[in-house]
């Protein structure tokens, strides 16, 4: 088979009217097939336009289509990133919140055993065991442990 083509007319219509110079895989070695100025070449032309075009058109879509999809997940991702920053700042001032008071009661305590002797803060301890026994005891039972484990680790 000298050309791909079934028809004698569609070699024709082609502008392939020889059979020489065939390649043997069935295209003319000649440039008139691809030639612009010939009726084959002409067609081959308008199919490449078209598929461009084509191509060119789904590319076009397909980018619109993406643009949009990130156009409209920029108001969620972007709520979202609103309550977590208002969350981070609720939390932030509750933890300022601990802290200053923390700060507070240590300023204070510095404060009592800055202007006090030794008789008088054991004298308060004693009258602070009296007045909460419950607190007290907890409180003896905490130091028990940690002193325990203080021991046990040496």
């Amino acid at each position: 088979m000298d050309n791909e083509f079934n028809t004698p007319e569609e070699t024709q219509r082609l502008g392939n009217t020889s059979s020489s110079g065939s390649t043997g895989s069935g295209w003319d070695n000649s440039d008139r097939v691809y030639a612009t100025d010939t009726p084959g070449g002409k067609r081959l032309k308008e199919l490449a336009s078209k598929k461009a075009d084509n191509v060119r058109q789904k590319i076009s879509t397909y980018t619109r289509d993406v643009a949009q999809r990130v156009d409209s997940s920029r108001e969620p991702v972007a709520d979202s990133l609103h309550s977590t920053a208002a969350m981070v700042e609720e939390r932030g001032n509750q933890v300022a919140e601990a802290a200053r008071s923390v700060a507070g009661r240590l300023h204070t305590g510095a404060e009592y055993i800055r202007s006090n002797d030794l008789n008088a803060i054991v004298d308060d301890a004693s009258d602070s065991v009296k007045r909460y026994p419950v607190y007290a005891l907890g409180l003896a039972a905490v130091v028990g442990f940690l002193i325990g484990r203080l021991v046990q680790r040496s």
